[in-house]
């Protein structure tokens, strides 16, 4: 009886692809939303955790039943070095133009930018964003670890695999990449309700999260099809978080008062980097992205 359970679910992964990329989406973001709004953890802990690591879970879950190994998504070892020396080439481009944008901002406006190396996590508006030490700073470090797990796995690594089973490559990357702007109005939400901004600020901040987290996701995403190794996104992700918490530009102003000039940046350089990645990956003759229904 469990291996028929077994066949049939392995079945359902292929003939329902489509609409379990979704339905984990759905489950994971009702987590995300339990942990911020109901519990408030983030508030405490200056990072959202619990939800992360239980929707990472989840998909390893989800792998489990479908008879699916974890390098079926992407994390393995094929091609890593290669992956890895991708990312940190279009990664420092990406945001060191990102910074340098900001800083000439700043300074045209006369506040005097400087860099500083500070833990901080990240907010809409710095005036709310929590301070610490060394070891907050490891401890957001740990954060953007586990955030890249579960939304590099959940969106690339379930989303592209699965997606592009009934879809074509691009039609499959805009589509995840959308979920992922969506996934991320949880924090204009969260800033509205903690009287932060107003309606109509969470509006359009809302809509600029939507369309700059969606560019992001689209370049992502690219990245594991030309790389077909799940770490390169991962890398990607878990660098610009970190690099992002960590160090800040100071004016006279205070902290990161130009980080929505960096933030609004950042995706528009990064998505001028396809044609870096895709002559990189043909260079180290990387093969390209499994779908779902390719593997044995």
């Amino acid at each position: 009886m469990r291996a028929k359970q077994k066949v049939f679910f392995h079945n359902f992964s292929l003939s329902h692809s489509l609409q379990i990329g979704i339905i984990l989406f759905a489950m994971i973001l009702v987590l995300r939303i339990v942990e911020m709004f109901y519990f408030r953890l983030d508030e405490r802990w200056g990072e959202v955790f619990v939800s992360k690591l239980l929707g990472f879970l989840i998909i390893l879950g989800y792998l489990r039943l479908a008879e699916r190994k974890i390098g079926d998504i992407g994390l393995h070892s094929d091609h890593f070095l290669e992956s890895i020396s991708i990312v940190i080439v279009f990664m420092t481009i990406s945001l060191g133009f990102s910074y340098f944008i900001e800083w000439i901002y700043l300074a045209r406006r006369g506040l005097q930018p400087s860099l500083i190396i500070a833990p901080m996590s990240n907010s809409l508006d710095s005036e709310f964003a929590i301070q610490g030490g060394f070891f907050f700073g490891l401890w957001l470090i740990f954060g953007n670890f586990m955030n890249s797990f579960l939304e590099e796995s959940l969106f690339r690594g379930v989303m592209m695999t699965h997606f592009r089973v009934r879809l074509s490559f691009w039609k499959a990357n805009f589509l995840q990449a959308f979920l992922f702007g969506l996934w991320h109005i949880v924090w204009p939400v969260k800033s509205y309700i903690l009287g932060q901004m107003s309606v109509s600020e969470a509006i359009v901040f809302a809509m600029g999260y939507i369309f700059l987290s969606a560019i992001i996701g689209l370049v992502w995403g690219y990245l594991f099809l030309k790389t077909n190794n799940l770490w390169a996104p991962w890398f990607a992700h878990t660098m610009n978080n970190s690099i992002m918490n960590l160090l800040h530009t100071v004016t006279t102003e205070g902290f990161d008062s130009g980080f929505m000039i960096r933030m609004s940046v950042f995706p528009f350089i990064a998505l001028l980097t396809l044609f870096l990645i895709k002559w990189m990956a043909e260079h180290y003759q990387m093969p390209n992205l499994k779908r779902w229904d390719e593997f044995e």
